[in-house]
Parts: structure tokens; C-alpha cells; sequence
């Protein structure tokens, strides 16, 4: 079983006399994707108010638990499902005396998922929307049921702990099913995603810029222009985009173009030019240097050491 472990840097709240952060700081480049079971049937356990840049969601197997996400309070019980938005304030807490008490939690980077659709607005847009409509974010039973809910959540775990090949395209399927089947329910309540204007579907801020580095990512990216994308000074953008995910932007583009190099090297045929340009090298030598420096061997090396494998 996985169970949630320590919060990360916090920021902004005081308890018992002492600072503490409400940020909860998650790997999005790393670790995108997060599954795990909660034990809530300790003595005096808590999850204190924190927020985060992930989507999180909520699925009780066993027992009941107290949800308070912004401003609003939910009692959970069994098959019961919280979905709470990216930077929503939230915390859960539970009475041991009432038994035992297990629940699943997805985390998930917005940006990591692959949701498209030409009938459907950009997922972060319409979630947007969602949250200025105050659409539901509580699902009961009831509803859960036809959703496969406890199948999904149980799916989403085991892979995430198994951390087996292609782990997380297979999270993205089932954090999706559980994303369009929400959207969906919403939709059944009055929701209306034409809603959404298309300055919202296509808006670039500092939580999206990635998506659209990784959608460029073959042509000539500069850092001053993902700035004035996202409205921001050059030195402004390079700060948050260090403190937001732990890397200045020229690295992460160097890293994003050489994992995708990675994947076309030992799981493709292409031929080293091709490869080259599709990452968005201008020049073979510069990116076999770039390669081997991240891998310890060359294109050409790396790709017959698989091979061999």
C-alpha cells in the first residue's frame, strides 16, 4: 500500500504559534503524476490546509472522512468523490472512533495530460470555467458507480507504485476517463463549456507555458518570447519559472528536447538528421554533444546498446 508521505515547502499560515506554508511543493517535471491510499483511521490524523499546481482528486474506499476544499466543507463517505482544482486550498480530517478509514488520491500536473478533442475547449480553460461556475466538484455514490470509480482509482495506484514501462501514458487514460466522465456530469448539471471564449482556451500563463513548449518543441524557442507570452518581464518570468518548477527555462527546454530525443533514439527508426530536427537542434554536432553529456554515449551508441538489450 502507498500512503501519502511528508508535505514539501509550504508557505503562509501559522499553527500552534508556529509558520507554516500552505504551498505543497510536487515534482511536475519528475513525477506528474501521483497515486496513492491514505490510511485516515490514526488518532488525531489530519491534512492541513495546503494548495498546489496539481489537479487532485479524491475517492473514498472505506469509512468516512471531513473534506474542506476553499471555502466549502464536504462529509465523505464510502464511494463517495472530490475533485479539487488546481491551487485550491484544501484539507481533510477524520474520527478514528467511527472505524477504519481508507481513501485514493490521484495528483495530477495538468500539463502532463494529453486531453483533445475538436468538440472540446482546452482542458484548461474549461476547468477554469468550471470553477467560475462553481460546478461540483462533490460526486456521491451514486453517481461514482457507473464511473468505475473504485477500479479506476485501484488501476491509477498500482501503476504509479509499479512504476512499470510507459506507467504514465496509462495514468493519462485513466485520469482522463475520470476527467471527461466529471466534465460530462457537469454538463448533465447546467454546465455549459461554450461558455469559454477562445482568449480563455488559448491562454498561456506560467502553469501552461510548458504544454506549449512541448507542442514547439522543434522550433527555435526563446525564453524572451515565453515571457511576453505569459505577460511577463524577461527576469520576472525567469524567477517564477525556477521557483515554479525547479530549473531555469533554458534547461528545462535542453532536458524536454533530449528525453523526446531519448524515445526517438531507442523506439524509432529515424535517422539522426531527422531526429535532430525534430527536437529542435540547429545543428547534428551540437545536439550529439548535448546527448552524450545527459547519457554517457552517443545517438549512434545508445541506440545499439538497446538494440543488444
Amino acid at each position: 500500500m502507498r500512503e501519502r508521505g511528508g508535505f514539501g515547502k509550504l508557505l503562509g499560515e501559522k499553527i500552534l504559534g508556529k509558520a507554516y506554508q500552505l504551498y505543497e511543493y510536487l515534482d511536475q517535471i519528475n513525477n506528474p503524476f501521483e497515486a496513492f491510499y491514505v490510511d485516515a483511521s490514526e488518532e488525531n490524523f489530519h491534512i492541513r490546509k495546503h494548495w498546489h499546481y496539481f489537479l487532485e482528486m479524491v475517492y473514498v474506499f472505506e469509512g468516512c472522512i471531513e473534506a474542506y476544499c476553499d471555502d466549502s466543507h464536504y462529509a465523505l463517505g464510502e464511494g463517495d468523490f472530490l475533485f479539487c482544482h488546481s491551487q485550491s486550498i484544501h484539507e481533510f480530517t477524520s474520527d478514528p472512533t467511527k472505524g477504519r478509514c481508507l481513501y485514493g488520491v490521484i495528483q495530477c500536473d495538468l500539463n502532463a495530460l494529453s486531453l483533445n478533442s475538436p468538440y472540446m475547449p482546452k482542458l484548461r480553460g474549461l476547468l477554469q470555467e468550471a470553477k467560475k461556475s462553481n460546478a461540483s466538484i462533490y460526486l456521491s455514490k451514486e453517481v461514482t458507480q457507473p464511473m468505475h470509480m473504485p477500479y479506476v482509482f485501484q488501476r491509477c495506484i498500482q501503476e504509479r507504485h509499479n512504476n512499470a514501462y510507459a506507467y504514465d501514458t496509462m495514468l493519462n487514460i485513466y485520469v482522463s476517463h475520470i476527467l471527461v466522465t466529471l466534465i460530462r456530469e457537469w454538463i448533465n448539471q447546467g454546465f455549459d463549456p461554450q461558455k469559454i471564449t477562445a482568449t480563455q482556451s488559448n491562454e498561456i500563463g506560467l502553469e501552461s507555458v510548458i504544454e506549449y513548449i512541448d507542442l514547439h518543441l522543434s522550433e527555435a524557442l526563446r525564453v524572451q518570447n515565453l515571457a511576453k507570452m505569459c505577460h511577463m518581464s524577461y527576469s520576472y518570468f525567469a524567477k517564477s519559472f525556477r521557483e515554479y518548477y525547479g530549473m531555469s527555462c533554458k534547461e528545462y527546454i535542453e532536458y524536454i528536447r533530449l528525453k523526446k530525443a531519448e524515445d526517438l533514439v531507442l523506439f524509432s527508426q529515424y535517422d539522426l538528421n531527422y531526429i535532430t530536427q525534430e527536437v529542435g537542434y540547429s545543428d547534428c554536432s551540437h545536439f550529439i554533444k548535448d546527448y552524450k553529456k545527459r547519457f554517457g554515449v552517443t545517438p549512434k551508441q545508445h541506440r545499439i546498446q538497446n538494440t543488444r538489450n
